[in-house]
């Protein structure tokens, strides 16, 4: 691990009248380590820091890359382009997947291929794709994987705005969180269903979730009083408990882990993000606000803010008058950067 540190250095020149700031930069050295989860590197930062000597309090912008590495357990995702590079794989599938088929058999059918060991070989592996598509289990996968992925895209473009601020962030989270609750009952598999029968009209083929007879093997009991496993009979109700019920949970479960976070932040910081709403609360809930900030921002006796300071500043902000192309419209907050160029 690389350990670099950026500074302000206030210098007293004795040709220049007041102080002279300088930005400096210095390369404390490389670090040995053994894990590379978040929270073993945060351990190795921190006691490098005390070994230097440098208060952990003095320390702003820290920022981090990897962020797969914020986590201590993280899956490893197969594919690790962006969710927008994620839907538009699936996107000709989706709503092409009669075109594609068609272009397999053509690569089947094509005379010129029979000719070579590579052009059968071609052939073969066409047919096998064109063979595995029609199988309406796997249109309804796709049309389940689309919904899905679309509407964690929405979030996705959304929080990667640089103008979305806290409170927009935590809203959208929230948003597809309850569209996927609402994706997770029998009429929302139901809808899928229809969708992918669609596809199916399209290719000619049959829309049932029949598979091959396989013989499952008897698990013996080993006691009179266990009862035997019960398994899923239907392959529709299979399906929908195995993959479609089951891939909705794991997504809802890992957006909901998001919009807490998301909801927790928001609860500190977001009443700054929307300045001109200040004017509808209170005296004593701004305060509150202020001193909760205050509270987060404090470091054993030392403190970054003044709650009443800070109230009287954003009541004073509050009250001003904005240019009229900068009060947004609506309910729509104001970003950071507005603030800035406001103040």
């Amino acid at each position: 691990m690389t350990i670099i540190i950026r500074f302000v250095d206030l210098e007293s020149p004795t040709s220049h009248d007041g102080d002279l700031v300088k930005i400096k930069e210095h390369f404390l050295g490389f670090i040995p380590v053994e894990k590379s989860t978040g929270g073993f590197l945060a351990k190795t930062l921190i006691e490098q820091l005390e070994n230097f000597n440098l208060p952990i309090e003095n320390l702003r912008g820290q920022g981090y890359d990897n962020g797969s590495n914020m986590k201590d357990f993280t899956v490893k995702s197969l594919n690790d382009t962006r969710w927008e590079s994620r839907i538009n794989a699936l996107k000709p599938l989706r709503y092409n997947l009669g075109k594609i088929y068609n272009a397999l058999m053509q690569i089947f059918e094509d005379p010129r291929l029979q000719t070579t060991s590579v052009g059968n070989s071609s052939r073969n592996e066409a047919k096998w794709l064109a063979n595995s598509i029609c199988i309406f289990k796997f249109m309804v996968t796709l049309v389940s994987w689309y919904d899905i992925l679309f509407e964690v895209n929405i979030s996705n473009k959304i929080l990667q705005n640089k103008k979305v601020d806290l409170n927009v962030a935590t809203q959208q989270l929230n948003v597809t969180k309850n569209k996927l609750v609402k994706m997770r009952n029998d009429e929302g598999f139901q809808r899928i269903i229809v969708d992918a029968a669609e596809i199916a009209k399209e290719l000619e083929t049959v829309t049932n979730f029949e598979e091959k007879h396989v013989g499952r093997r008897r698990k013996k009991r080993q006691f009179d009083y266990e009862t035997q496993d019960k398994t899923l009979q239907d392959p529709k109700e299979k399906f929908k408990v195995e993959f479609y019920f089951k891939i909705l949970d794991t997504a809802i479960q890992s957006i909901a882990e998001r919009f807490e976070q998301m909801r927790q932040y928001n609860s500190m910081f977001g009443f700054l993000y929307d300045i001109y709403s200040i004017s509808s609360k209170s005296s004593a809930e701004l305060l509150k606000n202020c001193r909760n900030l205050e509270e987060i921002l404090t470091h054993g006796s030392q403190k970054d803010i003044s709650a009443a300071d800070l109230c009287n500043e954003i009541k004073v902000l509050s009250g001003s008058t904005f240019p009229q192309q900068m009060i947004p419209h609506e309910n729509q907050a104001v970003n950071g950067s507005d603030l800035f160029r406001i103040a």
